[in-house]
């Protein structure tokens, strides 16, 4: 019994050492841009210590009025809210129908979203995109943003699959008898059976898009005022006109930018904690 003890003992004592190093290396850069977006440039400059010797609050000040915060936040949460809810319709849409459909062709389309998952489509796809938008003359508009940050991943969509199979086929059947097609077997069905998966990964692609950077600094070279707020925020270090960056008018419009995925996180991580153990068990 002692071993046994001793063992558990050991055991959780190098799990919560592993996370609270995991912890640290993830906590610390957010505290360090924190800290130092409120020291002096001079203090900054120089690194000497990690918590400011004097505390500067004039950074956030002018972040907030040279950033614009209320308006570039705007543009931010309309393309994550719209990026989400259509990139999450696509996924849960394509995870239904390969779980509950037969069709034609339904192994080369599973073979070739599978392949994506071995190749870097972002790099890839960045030209053609372009060139796309284009042809549409969208260039510099809040449309041709929001078609190019919508995401989604084979990884999401075959644990949609999995997640709709698990159910088994005798839900369909007794709607199939009840008169309902394809598309109301999907809402009034699909949908609410997944509202575990679909709060989870509502949240990840939430964070996802919010944190989307080069995109839309490709697509707002001509009209500033569509940009995102993790694109203003960069543009702050020539808002000076001096040849040196402003390293703390910098940090603390980085720190504003992560204050809203932040608060949605604290929020709604409940969900995300039930999603994903839900998400295990039925997979």
């Amino acid at each position: 019994m002692k071993s046994v003890s001793i063992k558990k003992i050991v055991s959780h004592g190098l799990i919560y050492a592993f996370l609270f190093v995991i912890s640290g290396i993830v906590i610390y850069p957010i505290l360090y841009s924190f800290m130092g977006s409120l020291k002096p440039v001079s203090e900054l400059l120089t690194g000497n210590t990690f918590f400011p010797q004097e505390v500067v609050w004039r950074n956030y000040v002018r972040a907030f009025k040279e950033a614009k915060f209320f308006t570039y936040t705007g543009n931010s949460i309309f393309y994550s809210v719209a990026g989400t809810i259509i990139s999450m319709f696509n996924v849960c849409a394509l995870g239904f129908c390969l779980a509950r459909q037969d069709f034609a062709g339904k192994k080369i389309l599973r073979l070739l979203i599978l392949g994506t998952m071995f190749v870097a489509l972002g790099p890839m796809t960045l030209y053609p995109k372009l060139e796309i938008m284009r042809s549409l003359g969208i260039t510099g508009t809040r449309l041709s943003i929001l078609l190019g940050i919508i995401t989604t991943s084979s990884a999401e969509v075959f644990i949609f699959e999995a997640y709709f199979r698990s159910q088994g086929k005798e839900i369909d059947e007794a709607a199939e008898i009840d008169g309902c097609n394809l598309f109301q077997r999907f809402f009034y069905m699909g949908l609410p059976l997944g509202k575990p998966l679909i709060g989870t990964f509502s949240v990840i692609f939430f964070n996802r898009i919010w944190n989307d950077f080069f995109w839309p600094y490709v697509m707002t070279f001509t009209n500033t005022k569509i940009q995102p707020l993790v694109v203003a925020v960069i543009a702050l270090k020539d808002s000076t006109g001096e040849a040196a960056t402003e390293w703390g008018l910098l940090l603390a419009g980085a720190s504003l930018a992560i204050l809203p995925v932040v608060i949605v996180y604290i929020c709604t991580s409940k969900w995300v904690v039930a999603g994903v153990t839900e998400g295990a068990v039925k997979m």
